[in-house]
């Protein structure tokens, strides 16, 4: 699983949109970064 956060989107995502992302590590685990709509 990966955690994601809204400072992670680089633009305003909705239900069922297709995204990609980068995953991240951080001191809690992985986290999605740069997460964009494809």
């Amino acid at each position: 699983d990966v955690f994601v956060h809204a400072t992670g989107l680089t633009e305003k995502v909705g239900e069922n949109d297709l995204v990609s992302f980068e995953i991240a590590e951080d001191k809690r685990g992985k986290k999605a970064v740069e997460v964009r709509k494809i």
